[in-house]
């Protein structure tokens, strides 16, 4: 999935908007589990697009 700089920040927004559903949603310790992989991966993302956007791609189930 290739996204411009505009779809990488929507990302961003909506991986902060699932950490905070999810945290009133599900009772620990698996909201803090999942919240922790949102932000993760909110985090392994935000650096790589530099204005340019970025591709996201999935390596799929080891084989």
């Amino acid at each position: 999935m290739i996204l411009d700089q505009e779809a990488v920040d929507a990302y961003l927004e909506i991986k902060d908007l699932l950490a905070d559903i999810v945290s009133e949603a599900l009772k620990e310790p698996l909201a803090r589990l999942v919240t922790l992989a949102a932000m993760t991966q909110k985090i392994w993302v935000q650096p790589v697009p530099r204005g340019y956007g970025c591709k996201l791609v999935s390596r799929g189930s080891p084989r």
